[in-house]
């Protein structure tokens, strides 16, 4: 069935020229903050951590840090061929990793103790959670501590330490962002009626740890999307357009009613699939003016593309002299090859599903 849906083999090891102290024009926070992940117990990859601490203003300092891979993956290399061809990581009973084993478990993902070249997104967001600066940075970070949800979770209901007093605020903040977004809680809950296989993917959840995870990344993924529309820079844009307007003020408890049948066609109508574009046109399952893929450049192409988009004209200011009108057209390219790949990947994925239910009855 690979065969049948061109999905290429998988590159177990990489060989990989890398020096991670090799560019001086970097921040180094080896030593300077506390940084931890939250992931399931089960993660092979780890590409985002945060930090979190108070100021003399009273305002916090939120970071998320998601891996980078500008050093490790050169565009047009064998990894980066490959990468593309698959478009993503594809999870089912044994997942295909979009990269090769000891980039996504080794050398990028974000364990305790190593030294990893990241993308630092840091917001200063007052008491009332009003965002007064975000800036984004390539750094260098050693990560404290690998946290699993439930220790998070954890934490946060018993513990009396500052750092679960951290924790908290980062919840209630979390809190603050899905509150003022209602459309948001309808669009997540429904990706995970319609497709039940996201719950091994997104890993969505109303606890704590989950919460905090899944809200940061958003603001990432909203807030720099929106400035590369901005700059207008070229860029890979995850837009999702209403097919209907979809109102119950009873949407959460329908999805206790066993009547699902209805629900399911319900959400159907609300809202459209989500798909790639080099031109935005927002967001609207999220309510967000723009939206893409950046916190996820070891699963997802899309990601590793806005990546060095995001060093090339937000960081280093176009360091390499690109001609972006043609890498604009080149983007709206490689968007429709991407929708493309993941609808086949799609159709794998719900073969192999069927033919494991056959076998299993």
């Amino acid at each position: 069935s690979k065969i049948k849906y061109d999905i290429p083999s998988p590159i177990k090891d990489a060989s990989i020229d890398f020096n991670i102290n090799k560019n001086e024009d970097i921040l180094d926070l080896r030593n300077s903050k506390y940084i931890f992940t939250i992931d399931p117990l089960d993660s092979e990859c780890l590409d985002d951590a945060i930090s979190y601490e108070k100021l003399h203003n009273g305002n916090s300092l939120i970071s998320i840090y998601i891996t980078d891979l500008s050093d490790i993956v050169i565009p047009n290399g064998e990894i980066d061929r490959y990468a593309y061809n698959i478009a993503e990581t594809i999870y089912r009973g044994k997942n295909i990793p979009m990269l090769p084993t000891n980039i996504y478990n080794q050398y990028s993902s974000l364990l305790v103790g190593s030294d990893k070249l990241v993308h630092a997104y840091t917001f200063e967001v007052t008491p009332d959670y009003k965002i007064l600066e975000a800036k984004v940075s390539k750094a260098i970070i050693r990560v404290s501590d690998n946290y699993s949800y439930g220790k998070i979770d954890d934490l946060i209901f018993h513990s009396n330490m500052p750092f679960a007093d951290d924790l908290r605020d980062l919840y209630d903040y979390s809190q603050y962002l899905l509150r003022h977004n209602v459309t948001r809680q309808r669009y997540m809950y429904s990706k995970e009626v319609l497709d039940p296989s996201r719950k091994l993917i997104d890993r969505f959840g109303n606890n704590p740890s989950n919460r905090i995870i899944s809200e940061l990344k958003v603001l990432v993924n909203s807030h720099f999307a929106l400035e590369a529309y901005k700059m207008d820079i070229p860029f890979m844009y995850r837009n999702n357009l209403r097919i209907q307007k979809f109102e119950n003020p009873n949407f959460m408890k329908l999805y206790t009613d066993p009547a699902f049948s209805q629900i399911k066609c319900a959400l159907e109508s609300a809202y459209g699939t989500s798909y790639y574009s080099n031109i935005n046109e927002g967001h609207s399952g999220l309510s967000v003016k723009a939206y893409a893929h950046l916190s996820t450049p070891l699963r997802k192409y899309s990601s590793l593309f806005d990546q060095r988009m995001i060093s090339n004209y937000m960081i280093y200011d176009d360091i390499y002299n690109v001609d972006s009108e043609l890498l604009k057209q080149t983007c709206g390219e490689l968007a429709k090859y991407l929708n493309n790949r993941i609808i086949l990947n799609k159709m794998y994925r719900e073969e192999v599903s069927n033919k494991r239910k056959i076998l299993t009855k």
